[in-house]
Parts: C-alpha cells; sequence; structure tokens
C-alpha cells in the first residue's frame, strides 16, 4: 500500500514507467491531521483524553500498517513536543490499575498473518552468528493450531533507502528466493508499496539500520488458521462439487463411446490389427484422463490443517508416458511375429520402436487423441448455440469463439485490428469518451495554486515541444454577472454543483458564479477538423472534498464518462499548521472573535479529518501528490505526470 510519494535520484531500472501515487497513499495524512488536532490542545486534562484517543485509534485493526505506522512515529514528535510546553508540575500521574489495565488489552486489536504480508526473518547463512536478517512477504500459510503454522516467503531484494522490492521475473532470480519459516520465527512490518519506486518501504531502526517490526511475532494464540477467516458459501461449494462430478463422468463416458466407435470404424476400413491398436490407444487415453482427474481431486487445500497432497502430483505426472506404453506394447507385439524372420549371418541389433510401422504408429496416436476429440465438438457445438454479442462493457468482436487456444489467439486477432489493443479501448468505442481530471483534497494544502500552474503550462506550451495531447481546460462556470436568471434558476433547482457564497447566500452578489456538470461538458466540447466532437479538452476540476463528493456521487453524469481522480495532501502535521497558521496571518482565514488562535485551529484541524477521511473510503483516486512548499517545482512536475494518464 503506498504512503508517500518520493522520487528518489536514483531509481531501481525502468521495468514500468513511474507512477505519481496510488490512491491509498490519503492515509498519510490521517494519522497526521489527527495528531495535529490532538497536540495542539493546551488542557491537560484534554489532552489526557485524547492520548488515550489517539491510542485506540492506533491499535484499531481496520486501518492500514502504513496509518499505523506514520501515527506512532508523529505520536513520538507530538509528545515530545508537549514535553517542552509542560513543567513537571503540570504533568498528569496516572496510576495503572487492573481495571484499566484489562481494558486496554482488550482494546488491542490482534495482529495476524495474511497473505501478501511484508515481514522480516533470519537467515544463518548470511555469515552472522544471529543469522542474517532479510526481508520477505508471505505467499501461503499452511499448518494447524496444534502442529504449528509455517509461512512461505518470497525474499524481497534490499535496494537501499528502505526500500525492498520483488526480484525480476527471470525464474533462476525467483525459484532460490522461496523459504519456509515456522510463523513465530518471522516478524510483521509496517512496510507501505510507493508506486514511483516499484517497491516497500520498510520502516529502519535509527541505531542498527535494519528493519524495526511492528512487534516480536504476530499474535499466534489468537490465530484460528486461514481457513477459519474465509468466508464460503457452502451450497455453492456443494454445486461446484455435483457440476465436477457430473462433467468428469460425461468426459469418460464420450470418450469411451467415441473409442468404441472409432475402434469400429477402424475394423471396417483398416483390419483387425490396426483397430486394435487404435482401441488400445483410445484406452490409455481414458487413463490419461484418469490420472489428470487425480491431480484436480488432489488439487484443494485441506481446511483443517491448511495443507495439499502432493501425493496427487507425481502420480499424475504419470499420464504422460501412456501413449508410450501402447507402442512398446506394439513393438513386442511385432517382434514376437517376427522374432523367427530376422537375425542370421547379420549381426542385426534391433531397436525398440523399429519394428512399428508408420500405419500402426498413426493408429495408435489417433486412438489415444480421442479424449480431444468429444471435449473439441462439445465447444464448438456451444460455439454455435451461443455466438458472442457485442455489449457496452465488452470490446470482443461478434462471431463463434473457438475453444481452447484457438480462441485465444483469434480473440487477440480480433482486438488488434478493431481496436489497437486491448487498453486502448475503455468501455468500447471511447470516439466521445469524456475525460475528467479530478484535483482534490483537503484545505490548507496549497492545491488551488497547483492546479492554476498546470492550466497555464498547458495553455502556453512550449514552442519547441511538438504536444499532440488535447489541451486542459478548466470547466465553465455560470456567472450571474453575465446571465443573471440563468443563475437565479440553477440555484433554486439545486443544479449547482458548487457556488461561490457570501454568508450562505449563493446570489448575494454579481461576482457569485457556480459549476454544473453541464459547464464540465460544455468546456470539453470543441471542434476538430471542422466538426465538433464532444472531447475536444480534457477538464481540470480543481475541487474542494464537497465538490468532489457532489461530482462523484452526480447522477447526471452521462455514461461516456472517464473520471481521474488526483489527491493532493500535505507531508507532515507541521505543514498543516504552518499553512494554517499563514493563511491566518495573511487574511485567509479569519479568527473569529469568540474564539482562540488555537481552538480555531483545532476546529480547522476536525474538518480536515473528515476531509481526509473521505479521501481514504471514496476510492475514485488514483493518484496522490504530497505537496512541499519548499520544492513547488517538483509537487508540479508529480502532478503533470499525473495528469498525463489522462491521454493513455
Amino acid at each position: 500500500m503506498a504512503t508517500t510519494i518520493q522520487h528518489r535520484s536514483k531509481r531501481r531500472g525502468e521495468r514500468t514507467p513511474p507512477l505519481v501515487g496510488v490512491r491509498s497513499a490519503a492515509a498519510l495524512a490521517v494519522s497526521s491531521a489527527l495528531l495535529l488536532a490532538l497536540s495542539a490542545t493546551p488542557s491537560v486534562a484534554f489532552q489526557s483524553k485524547a492520548t488515550s484517543a489517539f491510542a485506540n485509534f492506533r491499535s484499531t485493526a481496520s486501518f492500514s500498517p502504513s496509518v499505523r505506522l506514520f501515527a506512532e512515529s508523529f505520536e513520538k514528535d507530538s509528545s515530545k513536543g508537549n514535553s517542552d510546553n509542560i513543567t513537571p508540575k503540570q504533568q498528569p500521574y496516572v496510576r495503572m490499575t487492573e481495571d484499566n489495565q484489562s481494558s486496554a488489552t482488550r482494546g488491542k486489536s490482534a495482529l495476524l498473518p495474511s497473505i501478501g504480508d511484508v515481514v522480516r526473518y533470519t537467515d544463518l547463512d548470511g555469515g552472522d552468528l544471529s543469522g542474517q536478517v532479510l526481508v520477505g512477504k508471505i505467499s501461503y500459510v499452511f499448518g494447524s493450531k496444534t502442529s504449528g503454522y509455517s509461512v512461505e516467503l518470497n525474499e524481497l531484494e534490499d535496494v537501499g533507502d528502505g526500500y525492498f522490492a520483488e526480484y525480476s521475473s527471470a525464474l533462476r532470480n525467483r525459484k532460490g528466493r522461496k523459504t519456509e519459516r515456522r510463523l513465530d520465527q518471522v516478524s510483521p512490518l509496517a512496510a507501505s508499496f510507493v508506486g514511483s519506486e516499484q517497491a516497500y518501504k520498510v520502516p529502519l531502526d535509527r541505531d542498527t539500520g535494519l528493519p524495526s517490526p511492528r512487534q516480536a511475532t504476530y499474535d499466534i494464540d489468537r490465530y484460528e488458521g486461514p481457513a477459519f477467516y474465509q468466508t464460503v458459501d457452502q451450497d455453492v461449494l456443494e454445486r461446484d462439487a455435483e457440476d465436477y462430478s457430473a462433467l468428469k463422468s460425461k468426459l469418460f463416458r464420450n470418450v469411451a463411446l467415441t473409442g468404441l466407435v472409432g475402434t469400429i470404424l477402424a475394423n471396417a476400413s483398416y483390419g483387425s490389427e490396426l483397430a486394435v491398436i487404435y482401441f488400445f490407444g483410445s484406452v490409455a487415453s481414458l487413463l490419461y484422463l484418469f490420472l489428470l482427474s487425480v491431480k484436480t481431486d488432489t488439487v484443494a487445500v485441506n481446511q483443517e490443517d491448511n495443507t495439499q497432497n502432493l501425493v496427487g502430483t507425481p502420480i499424475a505426472n504419470l499420464r504422460f508416458g501412456a501413449p508410450a506404453l501402447v507402442l512398446i506394447g506394439v513393438s513386442l507385439w511385432n517382434s514376437q511375429k517376427m522374432s523367427s524372420g530376422l537375425g542370421g549371418a547379420d549381426d542385426f541389433q534391433m531397436r525398440l520402436f523399429d519394428t512399428v510401422s508408420r500405419d500402426q504408429f498413426a493408429a495408435a496416436v489417433l486412438g489415444f487423441l480421442t479424449y480431444r476429440l468429444p471435449l473439441f465438438v462439445g465447444q464448438i457445438r456451444d460455439a454455435f448455440q451461443k455466438l458472442e454479442a457485442e455489449t457496452d462493457n465488452t470490446t470482443d468482436s461478434s462471431g463463434i469463439q473457438l475453444p481452447g487456444s484457438a480462441g485465444v489467439a483469434a480473440k487477440l486477432l480480433g482486438r488488434g485490428t478493431t481496436a489497437g489493443t486491448d487498453s486502448s479501448s475503455v468501455g468500447g468505442d471511447d470516439s466521445d469518451l469524456v475525460t475528467v481530471l479530478l484535483v482534490s483534497g483537503p484545505q490548507a494544502t496549497g492545491r488551488s495554486e497547483l492546479v492554476g500552474r498546470l492550466l497555464e503550462d498547458s495553455s502556453n506550451p512550449d514552442p519547441d515541444s511538438s504536444n499532440p495531447n488535447p489541451p486542459l481546460v478548466p470547466p465553465e462556470r455560470v456567472w450571474k454577472r453575465d446571465d443573471g436568471a440563468t443563475f437565479e434558476r440553477l440555484a433554486r433547482r439545486g443544479e449547482f454543483l458548487d457556488a461561490t457564497t457570501i454568508d450562505n447566500d449563493i446570489a448575494a452578489s454579481d461576482s457569485a458564479s457556480g459549476l454544473t456538470v453541464g459547464g464540465i461538458f460544455d468546456a470539453a466540447r470543441g471542434l476538430v477538423d471542422g466538426r465538433e466532437v464532444p472531447n475536444k479538452n480534457v477538464v481540470v476540476v480543481d475541487a474542494s472534498v464537497e465538490l468532489a463528493k457532489a461530482l462523484a456521487t452526480a447522477k447526471s453524469l452521462p455514461g461516456k464518462t472517464r473520471l481521474i481522480g488526483i489527491w493532493v495532501g500535505l507531508e507532515s502535521v507541521a505543514d498543516f499548521r504552518k499553512r494554517l497558521e499563514e493563511d491566518i496571518d495573511t487574511g485567509v482565514l479569519v479568527v473569529p472573535p469568540d474564539e482562540t488562535k488555537e481552538s480555531f485551529l483545532r476546529a480547522k484541524i476536525k474538518e480536515i479529518v473528515g476531509e481526509i477521511d473521505f479521501g481514504l473510503g471514496a476510492g475514485i483516486f488514483e493518484f496522490t501528490i504530497l505537496n512541499d512548499a519548499s520544492d513547488p517545482e517538483k509537487s508540479l512536475a508529480e502532478l503533470k505526470e499525473a495528469a498525463s494518464y489522462a491521454f493513455k
């Protein structure tokens, strides 16, 4: 899960284009904003309550590891800062009793293993007496509560600065990087995936420089095994088992009948000898299917101990020798028949398959391939019965879908000739697809300044560069001074997604304006080669959180809309506080007469927490940018990089 967006000077190759970030990086600001609200509280009594609340927040299992990691680090910073402002006499003394001790224990959520967790473990082959510290990712959990649980780990490569990445896809690199450890031998890490680095960011210990675990081990005593946490519909499972048994029986029956019919035809056409060879070839195909079913039947994982039957695969691999058995039998039969006619003066050494004729070989192979015929015929029949139909959500070409690899190749070929590539089409024909770049984030992040510079650079491109991409434009707003009647009518109907207000009255000033869905699509419309198209421009909406909510839930958006969300946040608690204080000093924010500056800041922080909560759960933000006031060019470059996704 991504946390922060940091472009390091040294990148790890260019296997994939670097992304500006991913949606979940907005989670960083939750802990930051919440801590700021706590650290800004001057009341000692309130601070004690806030510290307890923050401890509960930190232990809540519904938050991601990255949120908890940064919450803990910010808690240390804030407690250090508060200790400078509170004298020893002001420090509250709270005696730990059994009641609050047990309640704290009950409030702590269990840390349980799951596939995809990044953990720390040791390897005694590393040359260190205590073991070389390594970082890996859990790929499988097995075992039982009685015998103990173990995990299969994929080792991650240390690429420096606390980043750990998966090894390349080369088999020689990945095959030797798997290992197994008992669950009590691994320590969970609060790792976060950083998209721009294609690696996991792991916290390091300041003294040793080694990965710092969240705790020594998982809460094994509270772990019930992987099967316990899986939700399985038993009715669906039973129906699938019945369907599987029926399919297997049908396949065996069809292969046996096909082999019998083929034997009769071979006997009538080529004689009894080739018919017998064909018959044994069809028997070999039944043996092949039986051994293949053994492998399929043993794939399931035992729910009691989460183990897998490993005997089925070696036995099933014997199926590849089924056709060889038929040829060996034919060769031995021919050798027995010809033993009296060979030999003599010439010392002729006959090899195993020298006596197998071409017709006999063809009969044996065709008999073995009998199992393929019923399957292929059935798929062809189903393909004719159900022709592919074009829908709004598919790009498959109409016609008959061929079975197996032939169908896959035909489908890829059809997509390549009609749509270029599979990713070049979004939801079918995208000739009228309107792209909306939604840039949102909490207040006091400098979002509007970034969006303004992005639009300015788009309207004044570099004359030396040829940019074929459509221009970035702001949406068209309805201004009261231009059309007062329309403005008031839209305001009464509540059709504005966003409107400027004066004392909660959007019609109080001639300079008031409002944004509608129509204004967004009017801005996207333009002329191309003398013909009006609905998506000549990419519309960039500088959206507050309230506007983002309205736009994300607007029912009037047409189906041909591509909404790309970019979340703009801040990197630390100090940045939030500093920007809010600057806005107060410059008059952008006015402290009400009945409030103090500190109380006003706390109220603003509460608002920011609510806004960040929306960013976490909205699911519409694909990129995250942490605006750095000390390096605005970097933030602008990241915003441009995210905006370039609108042209793909």
